[in-house]
């Protein structure tokens, strides 16, 4: 499934803003850091209440380390997959970033799981599924747009394409142009 070439977004996007139909596809994202986040806030609020209500038993010193140091991390692992997202969708703001996109794949040493990325300029995007990755366009000029917090790639739009014969081209020119180009190239080619 490809959730980041959405031609009907572009206009939005190009506008510095996310449409309603990119935030809703995020959503899966926040609901899944959402889990953790909340496991820890109820960790959290157990330890708490249980030390109004005096039903807490053992040392209280070993349980606040135990109990308010995993939540915090349960929170902070909540907060890493999803809530960077979230502030981005409420904001709406998309960033954007041009040049030459390329895909690749990294994993960790020793590791099976391969994690697939998209790089333009500076900027690397995670790209969380297999279908995007294989849909994506490599070695063209692109402009990616993000949302800058999480540093999610929302939208993507080819620019120039390199052809064949060395020449940047603009997408929009037709195939009889490219034709006249190349065969100009060649005569170059022929007198040189």
């Amino acid at each position: 499934m490809n959730n980041i070439l959405d031609p009907r977004s572009l206009d939005s996007n190009r506008k510095g803003r996310l449409t309603l139909l990119q935030a809703i596809k995020l959503m899966g994202w926040v609901l899944f850091g959402a889990f953790p986040f909340l496991l820890g806030l109820a960790m959290f609020g157990w330890f708490i209440y249980s030390l109004i209500a005096h039903t807490f038993n053992g040392s209280i010193i070993l349980g606040a380390i135990f109990n308010v140091g995993f939540a915090v991390g349960l929170m902070w692992m909540g907060y890493l997959i999803g809530g960077k997202l979230l502030i981005d969708m409420l904001l709406g703001q998309v960033r954007l970033i041009e040049g030459s996109g390329m895909k690749y794949s990294a994993s960790s040493t020793g590791s099976r799981v391969t994690n697939l990325y998209y790089s333009v300029g500076q900027l690397k995007f995670q790209i969380p599924s297999y279908g995007t990755y294989k849909a994506l366009h490599d070695a063209n000029v692109v402009r990616a747009y993000y949302l800058p917090r999480s540093k999610t790639l929302v939208n993507l739009e080819s620019t120039y394409s390199i052809t064949s014969y060395g020449k940047p081209r603009n997408f929009r020119q037709d195939k009889e142009l490219d034709e006249i180009l190349r065969l100009e190239e060649a005569e170059k080619d022929k007198n040189n």
